[in-house]
């Protein structure tokens, strides 16, 4: 499957990164998630091939900033599958 819109979390290194390339080279929009790491988000983000990705921020520990990232992703994404 392509064209997928997902939200991978903790994507700004290691195995979030991993993954996010990963749906990103099967033709999905990626929204790159990261908690403090703006730098390293950016360069994930950038690293991306393809368009439409987008960066969301939030601390995962807080419900509400949970919230407030899914339905930035979802904005940005045009929905999330």
């Amino acid at each position: 499957m392509s064209g997928r819109a997902v939200l991978v979390t903790g994507s700004s290194r290691g195995i979030g990164a991993a993954i996010a390339a990963s749906f990103a080279a099967d033709g999905d929009r990626v929204a790159v998630h990261y908690r403090s790491g703006r730098t390293e988000a950016e360069a994930v983000l950038a690293g991306l091939p393809g368009d439409g990705h987008t960066l969301v921020q939030a601390d995962v520990a807080d419900a509400d900033a949970v919230q407030r990232m899914v339905e930035e992703a979802a904005e940005a994404l045009g929905g999330i599958d």
